[in-house]
Formats: structure tokens, sequence, C-alpha cells
């Protein structure tokens, strides 16, 4: 009682701005869950009140438990987009919260007024006792102050450093605080009342060679309100380096392999790292500012050819590059006691086997190394030189040949004997197939469309196919239909199936970009939508529904004349479908009464002669289901001149594998990709969806049921509060951990993976403007950064924006406190490198970004908030100009890269 009274004592808001009334309900559906509702805001007079984008709505009551931000739902007349900021106090067994919500239009052409005619407050507990509603007072801005004063005393300005200000980070129990000070000043900051943690972040210039590690005492405040604490003082300590980057050139011999590179003075070693031929090293924060140093490179012996590098000298103050050339190595034969030849016993999978592979023996402490050029049609393999006697690492890369990935498969270990009587064997085995039809023959990328916009006149840029053309994007997606869930309850008529407009517009952008280009329209359909979590397998009135529009959709591809090509589109199947009946305990044998409702809707949509056609082995079992939906898109999709299907076809599955508690087993110490993607692997055997058998694309003369696999992550940016709070918030690690889940995924079917629904917002640096309320009103993510590359970020987590690595995250669940942890655990990383230059060797033929309101290519995706979508667009247009092909000759420094790719992304196992 004495912290209700408390509350209702507080002084509440100026006069400033107008108080209103409303109808409060509160209700709980458990013990755990509650939300307090209100409705009908009006003012002193009894008047509906209406806001501008320019007022906000203030609440102040008391909970049971902290309400969340992410738990604050609000509708408006007309619809406005919202934004909130949430403090919470402990007020004796209860909370008391204060709730800022602000508004912006959803389009420019928004009303000018608006009225708020719902908020929801959800909560962790149940406030259906009278004096939480009781406690509810509202504002139209205004709010009541709850503030205290906080003096910062920050030392002068370190020299060299370009900041004007210093933040300061406050932390407490709701989440971070950051205020910008000036240097050299007293300022004066206003905090809400509450006990803080206090912290200084380090500033340093962009080379990194002055790092002033900054220090606020004491690191603990109690802020009361109304009142000033003592003074918290902020101090440096100054460091300072040389940024001497040092430069190996391409070098004929050495390509790909790992050179040994060493900074020292007077006998002392400064540095060392390893580098790969070639390749730029930065090192950071590791040389001393001055003096000078001598960089050498360790000799090493490829082929019984040893290569020596001329050491340089360098001052390191200058920070100048140092470039390695082949005019820097001398190189010379040497002569090998006892060396023997080494015949590589070679096992293929039949006759159609392709392509050259590069196998590597590798004395690890003497740097003895030896390479060879496998041709997969040469009867006798062997190395052209003779092998010193020895014990060897093997070591021997994934190749592509006529877009067919193939494998190696040896003992890591070989031990060559002195009577030349030694065999490698390497036994080669087909992945996958990534010739997919319609798609190109490189690596490619697309995205999510939201509203089909093209040109309106001549200077509009602001556009969905504008956007697609800066790209260079090679496909688009949208949902089938009218809502984007197949249309369970209506036969939806021509008019309103998005599919021919999907192919127009794919068609245009195509024309647009020109050239021999090609881009192909992608329909995600639902004929069952298990998105919302709601079982509907025995639901045979949808079922009727949703195969009644994808027939229609399958029907006016078939007609459409926008069509550029025979293959005339790609379909992925039912979202979340496999992973909730997995998750569900369904077997190839549940029953699924969708027979009778399959024969209606053809019957409906013209088809009725297919009736006959139907497979006998097609039964009312979930098995039966998936066959079905194979043989009715290959029998409408029959190319009338040659016969063969006019679409690619493919299943989507889930990275969470069917797992009750989702894919957080991501965040755990073992990398359990393998293992989770072998058991969706397993299911998909299992149900019919995919046979776990070679790839019958391999062979031309062939086609699977389907053409691909596409694997969804969470079509959300990493830092928005629909997001990291279920769990999904990556760093470099978990990024290689669904590649790796891709990589098994594909090697188990033998199928092409699509990474699908990707978000591509990049991880804000030091550099960019974060605000407060990021989580709602930005865009921010792993996904672009991670995938394509942020040399802002590089290998260094400290370059990420302060107010995201402060970002607490829930350590049950993520076995981490906050971002800043959950980056420092991938260490050792190099984003500075984009993710995709190794996933064509993972069996991965393209990617798909975006989706509802995640960061993709077009700019009107996400619908709110600031996005990133044109830093998307310039990667993504540079990629095009020289993009990844299905072929190892093309491709040699992906493949190069792709023994290293571990560490380039995440360096694990």
């Amino acid at each position: 009682m004495t912290g209700i009274m408390n509350y209702l004592r507080r002084p509440r808001a100026t006069d400033s701005g107008i108080e209103m009334s409303a109808t409060i309900t509160a209700s709980s559906s458990t013990p755990s869950w509650g939300v307090i509702e209100l409705k009908d805001l009006r003012d002193k007079d009894n008047n509906p009140v209406d806001f501008t984008k320019d007022d906000y709505l203030g609440i102040a009551l008391l909970s049971p438990v902290k309400v969340e931000d992410t738990e604050v739902n609000v509708s408006t007349d007309p619809w406005y987009d919202f934004t909130c900021e949430v403090s919470n106090f402990s007020s004796g067994n209860d909370v008391e919260v204060l709730v800022k919500i602000t508004f912006k239009p959803n389009w420019d052409g928004e009303a000018d007024k608006f009225q708020v005619k719902v908020v929801q407050l959800g909560m962790a507990g149940d406030p259906q006792d009278e004096h939480y509603k009781d406690s509810v007072r509202l504002w139209k801005n205004s709010l009541p102050d709850e503030t205290g004063t906080v003096p910062i005393v920050c030392d002068s300005r370190p020299d060299g450093i370009p900041y004007s200000n210093q933040t300061v980070v406050f932390t407490n129990d709701d989440g971070i605080i950051m205020k910008e000070v000036p240097f050299g000043q007293k300022t004066q900051v206003t905090l809400n009342r509450g006990n803080y943690g206090v912290a200084a972040t380090e500033v340093f210039t962009d080379d990194e060679t002055t790092v002033a590690i900054a220090k606020a005492q004491p690191d603990q405040v109690e802020v009361k309100q109304g009142t000033t604490s003592s003074d918290v003082n902020v101090t440096y300590d100054v460091h300072h380096y040389s940024a001497t980057d040092v430069v190996i050139d391409n070098i004929v011999g050495l390509e790909g392999e790992e050179v040994h590179v060493k900074f020292s003075s007077e006998d002392s070693l400064l540095h060392d790292f390893w580098s790969s031929v070639p390749q730029t090293t930065k090192p950071r924060r590791v040389l001393p500012s001055d003096g000078n140093a001598t960089i050498s490179v360790d000799s090493i012996i490829v082929n019984n050819v040893q290569y020596e590098f001329t050491p340089k000298q360098v001052d390191l103050s200058s920070n100048d590059s140092v470039l390695f050339t082949a005019g820097d190595v001398i190189q010379h034969q040497i002569e090998v006691s006892g060396a023997v030849k080494l015949p590589i016993q070679l096992k293929k999978p039949g006759s159609r086997t392709a392509g050259t592979m590069v196998v590597h023996l590798i004395q690890k402490e003497t740097r003895l190394i030896y390479k060879e050029k496998v041709d997969m049609n040469e009867e006798n393999p062997q190395f052209q030189v003779l092998v010193a006697p020895g014990d060897y690492e093997v070591q021997a890369n994934r190749f592509i040949e006529n877009g067919i990935l193939y494998k190696p498969t040896f003992d890591p270990s070989i031990t060559v004997n002195e009577d030349g009587n030694t065999e490698l064997e390497l036994q080669v085995d087909l992945v996958v197939n990534l010739n997919v039809p319609g798609f190109p023959n490189f690596l490619s990328f697309g995205a999510c469309t939201r509203d089909l916009s093209e040109p309106t006149k001549s200077d509009d840029t602001d556009n969905d196919l504008t956007d697609f053309v800066q790209a260079g994007a090679s496909s688009i997606f949208k949902y089938a239909g009218q809502g984007g869930d197949g249309g369970p309850e209506v036969d939806l008529t021509e008019s309103l199936e998005c599919t021919p407009r999907v192919i127009a517009l794919a068609s245009d952008i195509e024309k647009a970009i020109g050239s021999d280009h090609t881009v192909l329209p992608v329909l995600i359909s639902y004929t069952c939508n298990f998105s919302g979590g709601n079982d509907v397998l025995t639901d045979t009135t949808r079922h009727r529904h949703s195969l009644g529009n994808f027939i229609q959709s399958l029907q006016l591809t078939m007609k459409s004349d926008q069509a550029p090509r025979s293959l005339r589109a790609a379909y992925i199947l039912n979202p979340d479908f496999i992973g909730e009946c997995q998750k569900r305990g369904y077997e190839a044998d549940s029953e699924v009464p969708f027979l009778n409702a399959l024969k209606e809707a053809l019957e409906y949509r013209g088809e009725a002669d297919k009736v006959e056609l139907i497979p006998s082995d097609i039964d009312d079992t979930l098995r039966g289901y998936v066959r079905a939906l194979h043989w009715l898109v290959r029998t409408l999709t029959k190319d009338p001149d040659t016969g063969k299907p006019a679409v690619s076809l493919g299943w989507q599955v889930n990275l969470w594998a069917g797992e009750a508690a989702g894919a957080v087993w991501i965040y755990t110490d073992e990398n359990q990709a393998s293992e989770k993607a072998k058991k969706t692997a397993d299911y998909l055997d299992e149900l019919g969806v995919w046979a776990k058998q070679a790839s019958q694309q391999a062979d031309e003369d062939e086609l699977a049921p389907l053409d691909f696999l596409a694997v969804d992550r969470w079509e959300r940016d990493d830092y928005r509060n629909d997001s990291y709070p279920k769990f999904f918030c990556f760093a470099p690690r978990e990024w290689s951990r669904y590649f790796d889940f891709c990589e098994t995924l594909g090697a188990e079917l033998h199928a092409p993976i699509m990474p699908w629904q990707v978000s591509a917002a990049r991880t804000p640096t030091f550099k960019d403007e974060v605000s407060n309320n990021f989580s709602t009103a930005q865009h921010w993510g792993t996904g672009g950064s991670c995938i394509l590359g942020d040399p802002g970020i590089g290998s260094e987590y400290y370059r990420i924006h302060k107010r995201i690595l402060s970002l607490k995250l829930d350590e049950v669940q993520f076995h981490v406190k906050t971002v800043e942890e959950l980056w420092k655990r991938s260490k050792p990383f190099d984003i500075s490198i984009p993710g995709y230059q190794g996933l064509h060797l993972r069996g991965i033929f393209a990617v798909l970004l975006g989706g509802g309101d995640t960061t993709g290519i077009v700019s009107s995706l996400p619908q709110a908030g600031e996005k990133q979508d044109a830093w998307v667009r310039e990667r993504l247009g540079e990629y095009i100009k020289d993009p990844i092909y299905f072929q190892t000759e093309r491709n040699l420094q992906a493949v190069f890269r792709m023994e290293q790719y571990d560490y380039d992304l995440n360096a694990e196992g």
C-alpha cells in the first residue's frame, strides 16, 4: 500500500499537456500474462481527441510487473505507425510505468489528423486488480517528470581524436541510455530516477593510430527525482599505434598458400600473422607508433621450389602500406633426398565426373608443401614432382564443373614411405547440381517486392523496378494470391491474383537491365497455411479454397504472355509447413483429408479432366498430400512444346528444424547445425518431399520432383524488437552455423539450397546515428554486414555502435548477456570480406533477401522506420559486375578463400 500511496502523491504532468480519460479494461489469459487496454480517449469535455504527427501520447500507471516496449500495441484511425519509450520504476510490490508513444504517418499523403482508437499494454503478470486500472492516467503531449540530474566532468579531448563529444553510457535493468557530452566541460544530463552503472566509450582515430580508453568514476550512480547527484568524472588513458598494412600480391606458384609474416625490431618480435596469397592484412592496435621495423616473410617450399622473400625496412610512424610482389621473391629448386613418385588413386561417381581439383600435402612444422591439380578425366593421376618421404596433412577442395558441385573424401593424413609404394586415395562424390532451372549460372541475389511498383514518369526513382535494376537482381519474389496466405476462406478471382503482375514486373526489370541478364519471378504459395501456428491440416474447406487458388496461379503463369522464356517462374511451397508438421510429430502416414478437396478444386478451376489423372498412390495422408502437390505442379505446368516443366519448384524448410524451442540451438557452445540439418533431411525423405538419393538432375534427361529447397531463418532484422526478443539475433558465428545447416541439408539430399527471406540489414558502426529507440525506429541487423561484407567493422567488434553492443539479450537462450558478448564469442572473424564468397561451394545457388517487414533491395520494404536498402543495392550492384560463376576455373580466388571460409566469417572447428 505504501508504494501505491507514494505513486498517487507524486507530482503529475504539467498543465502544458491535455489530460484525458479512457475506457480501461484489464484481462488475463493466464496468471503469467495480462493486458491493460485503453479505448475511447476523451478530453475533459468528453470530446474525442485528435492527434497530429507532432503530438505524443503519455501514459502513467501501476503494473504488477515491468512493461516492455515490445508489448505495447497501438491502433489509430487513419493508420499511423508508432514508436514507444517505456520507463519502469520499482514501487513497493508494484511497478510504476511511464509510456511515451510518438507517431509517424504510414505514407506521405496520410491525413494530418488521426485518433488513437486502442492502446494495449501487455505484461507478464495479472493486472486485473482494481488498483491497476484505477492508477492509469493519460495525457496528450505530457508525462510526469521523474528525472534527476547527473553532472559529467569530461577531460579535454585527446590529441587527434576527431569527435566533438564523448559518449557516456548509463545502464540499468531497462537497458541503456547514452548521453553525448562535450570534451573539457562539465555538463548536466537528466535521467529518470533509479540506479545506473556508468561507463564511457573509448574514442579513436579512423585508422586507430590513436586510441583513448575512457574511464568513468564513479561507475555507479543513484539518480533521485528532482535532485542533483555527485559528479561523474571521465578521464583518458591514451595509446598510440602504427597502422602499417601488409599487401601480399598474387605470386605465381603460391596462389592460395599461406605465408608467415613478421614485424621485428632489433631481433625482437613485434607482431606476426598468417596471410593468404594474395591478401591485404591491416594490423591494428598491435604495432608501436614509431621506430624502425623489419617486415619479413618466412621462406616457403612448394613442389620442391623454395620461395625466399626479401625483407623490407619500414618507418612505423609513416603508416604506409608495404607491398610484397613477385619481384621481391627469389625462387630456387631444392634437392630432396629420397623423394618418390606419389600416384593418386581416384574413385569417382561414373564417367560424367569432370573438372579439376587442387590437392595439398602439408608438413606443418617445416612448411614443406606439395600441391597438384588433379584432372578428373586423367586415367592415372599423380603428383608431377617427386615427394619427400614423411608425414603430411592432406587437403583437397570442393570444386564445380559445369554447375555440378563435387566433394572429395580422403584420410586427413598420409605417410609417404621411402619405398615409393604409397598411394593417395581420393573419393570424389557429386554433392549437388547448382544448375537450377530458371536461375542463372552464377550465385545470384533476389529480393521481395512489396507493391510491384514501376516508374510513373521519367524521373520517378521511388519504385520497386528502379531499385531492382540498380541492384542487378536476378529474381524477385512475392506471396501469391491477394493476402499472402493462400486465400483459405475464399475463391480468388483472376483480378485479385497477383501472379501475372509479378511475372510482368520481372520481365520489365529484365528489359531495363538489358544485355543477357535474366530475372525470374518467384511465387510463394500457401496450399496449407501453417504459419499462424493453428493446426489446419484437417480443414477440408480451407484445403479446397487454397488448392483452387494455387491452381489458378499456375494457370495464369502458363497463360502469361509476359513470361520471357519457356521456364516461366519458380514456386516455393508452404513456408513453415514442414517445420510445424515435424514439430507436432506428424508422420508420413498421418491423416490429411485433402483428396476430395483437390478434386473439387480442379473441377472448379476448369481442370476436371485432370481428376482422372491423379495417381492411384496419392491418398489422404501427409505423404500423399506432398506427392499430390508435386504432381499438380508438374501436370499443370508442362511446356506445350517440350513437355518439360515450365516452372521451378521448391519447398521451404525452417532453420528451427521442427524444434519446439525454435532455433536457439544455434547459440549453444557445440555446433549442432549438422545434426539438426540431418534431422530435417530425414523428415523430408520420410514425407517424400526430397528423397535421399543422388540428384536426378545430374542427368539432363531426367527431372527431380523438386528443383531446390529454400531455407528460412527468420524474416526480421536482428536488432528490431520483433527479432531479438524472439531469439533471432546473429553474429558471425551464428551466420556460419546457418550456412553449415544449409550445406549439410543440401549434401544429405543432393539438393541445391536457397537461403530465403534473409535480412540484409547492416550493423551500424560508431560513425552511424543510432537512436535511443532503434529497435522500433530503425532497421539495423547483421545479415547485410556478414553476407555482403562490411570493411567498416572488419575483424573488430568494437567498431560497432555502443548502443547496439550494449543491447541486452536473454542469457538463458543466447548464453551471453549482450550483443557485445555475442560478437566477442565469434572472434576471430573478418567480415571485410563478403560472406557470399564461399556459398556456392556449400551448395547454395541463390540468396533471396528481405520479406514483409525486413530489409532487402526495395525501399518500400520495410514499411516504416529508417532503412538500409540503398546500402544493399550499392553492394549488390558491385557484385553483379563480377559474379561468382558455377565453374571452379572462373572463381579460383573463391576456391582459395573457401579454405579459410570459417575464419573469414567465423573461426569455428
